[in-house]
């Protein structure tokens, strides 16, 4: 059984990264930073995009996060709190006004305005930057500069959820991203040297108007295989991971003296997408039957030593719209099979090695998100579909998802805190490139009941609408929510100030440091 493979997989890894650290233990290892508190953090991937209007992805939220500032920011409960803006009101249904702060400063030393932040909005609202953000906007109509410290926005409608948009990096008024270039923000860490695919080196924004770093220079260094950052871990050459793990590497942190592990609930969800426009995938038989094939409960034990929660919504259980479903989807291949029976797609040789069809599942080259893959693929066999895993490096996965350029595939969304959400995953006028409806799905009561939750201001009322939209996508199933995993962070043990943020977020390293 599968279950067991995978047992067998991670000893073979873990014996692996036993003997090669062994082996480098026989050679001199020349620490890579002397005292002087620095902070080596080892990262999965590269950003996609440095300039926070462009970028999506996980990474480049990381990087955004360290270099930019917003008017406003999520704290650790995911509140809205000030950033660059000291305050805020809504002078009515559709004007917001922000008060910035006198004393922010962007990288090169030049105060930030008023005009930097219209710059910023304006610049994507006006396609000056060609951006998957540009549909989080489409109710603003535009920005006025009332002083250099007092700035309005004025939307189109009402809309509720507008102001978690505001959080977006501001970026000098004129600026232009070019590749190579450094980036320039106000955040609490500037660039001094990147290396693509190798390393990024940041110091300490000297005038940072909130909370100092408390570490001197901080290097993100590129490692996308987790067993090579486990690996540098043991030999000391990192000095924290705060991504990328798989659970079962805790049981082995207790066997290192100078490691320790932290581990917190999160946000954070795994879902597979399913490409609508696939004439198998258009079928609702036959995407309830994957549903239906998938032991999503025995991949948690297996996978996550029972750490990650089902999940049946991209809100978190606690979250103040989540609404749990009535009744929860469970593994059952027998019915299944009865589907796409009923849906046309009989099995040509019963329990024989002939399939109904082919989908292709996209993934990328991370061992773990591999072999869960590889454990899909073969519950897939057992109702008759052949699943062809491609395994692609960020770069092109990522570009393959963002246009719409698979069957299925698997992410892991982070950073939710405002239930419009699901307008920007599930409404029909956010296909690519305007939205992140990759899978170009399409119900007109559900685009109602979204336009509509964003008109309303009262929460009661916006929770309402969205226990609706909820269990709309529960049974057209345009995705297959698998479940929330869990934050896992592994450092030195003289590192300390460390916690996370509900969706990992790396602004918490502004508070790590480190002892001798």
């Amino acid at each position: 059984m599968w279950k067991q493979w995978v047992g067998r997989c991670y000893g073979i890894l873990i014996i692996g990264c036993v003997i090669a650290s062994v082996a480098a233990g026989c050679r001199r290892v020349t620490a890579v930073h002397p005292a002087d508190h620095t902070l080596v953090v080892g990262i999965p991937a590269d950003p996609h995009h440095l300039d926070p209007r462009i970028g999506t992805d996980k990474a480049s939220y990381d990087f955004h996060r360290l270099l930019y500032s917003g008017l406003i920011q999520r704290d650790r409960s995911d509140r809205l709190v000030p950033d660059i803006a000291e305050r805020w009101e809504r002078l009515d249904d559709r004007t917001f006004r922000f008060y910035l702060r006198p004393d922010v400063t962007f990288h090169d030393g030049r105060r930030l305005t008023a005009r930097d932040v219209k710059y910023t909005y304006m610049s994507i609202l006006k396609g000056r930057v060609q951006t998957l953000k540009r549909g989080a906007f489409d109710d603003l109509e535009g920005v006025t500069v009332v002083s250099d410290r007092v700035v309005d926005f004025h939307l189109r409608r009402p809309n509720s959820s507008f102001l978690i948009n505001l959080t977006l990096g501001i970026v000098p008024e004129g600026y232009e991203w070019q590749p190579g270039k450094l980036p320039m923000g106000s955040g609490p860490f500037r660039m001094v040297t990147m290396r693509r695919g190798v390393e990024y080196v940041m110091v300490p924004h000297s005038n940072y108007h909130g909370p100092k770093p408390r570490i001197r220079r901080l290097i993100l260094r590129v490692i996308p295989d987790m067993m090579v950052r486990w690996l540098e871990l043991r030999k000391g050459t990192l000095d924290l991971v705060m991504s990328g793990w798989s659970p079962d590497i805790l049981r082995h942190v207790d066997e290192v003296p100078h490691l320790k592990a932290v581990r917190r609930p999160s946000s954070n969800i795994a879902y597979i997408t399913f490409n609508l426009r696939n004439p198998y995938l258009r079928d609702h038989r036959v995407r309830e039957a994957l549903a239906l094939a998938v032991d999503r409960k025995t991949i948690i034990q297996a996978f996550f030593m029972n750490s990650a929660r089902l999940a049946d919504s991209l809100l978190y259980p606690g979250h103040w719209a989540y609404v749990p479903a009535k009744k929860r989807l469970s593994y059952n291949p027998r019915r299944a099979r009865e589907l796409l029976d009923a849906a046309g797609y009989p099995d040509p040789d019963g329990p024989g090695p002939a399939m109904r069809f082919r989908l292709v599942y996209k993934t990328s080259t991370n061992p773990f998100r591999l072999e869960i893959a590889q454990v899909l693929q073969y519950e897939l066999k057992q109702v008759g579909i052949d699943l062809r895993i491609e395994s692609l490096e960020w770069g092109t996965f990522y570009h393959d998802i963002t246009h719409g350029n698979f069957d299925m595939y698997t992410i892991v969304r982070v950073g939710i805190s405002d239930p419009d959400i699901f307008t920007l995953v599930f409404h029909s006028g956010f296909y690519p490139p305007h939205g992140a409806n990759r899978g170009f799905y399409r119900n007109p009561e559900l685009d109602r009941l979204l336009d509509e939750a964003r008109r309303i201001y009262d929460p009661a009322e916006r929770r309402r609408r969205y226990a609706r939209v909820q269990a709309i996508i529960r049974h057209d199933l345009p995705c297959l929510y698998l479940w929330y995993e869990p934050n896992i962070a592994i450092m030195k043990k003289t590192v300390h100030g460390f916690d996370f943020y509900p969706n990992a977020d790396y602004y918490t390293l502004v508070r790590v440091y480190k002892s001798e």
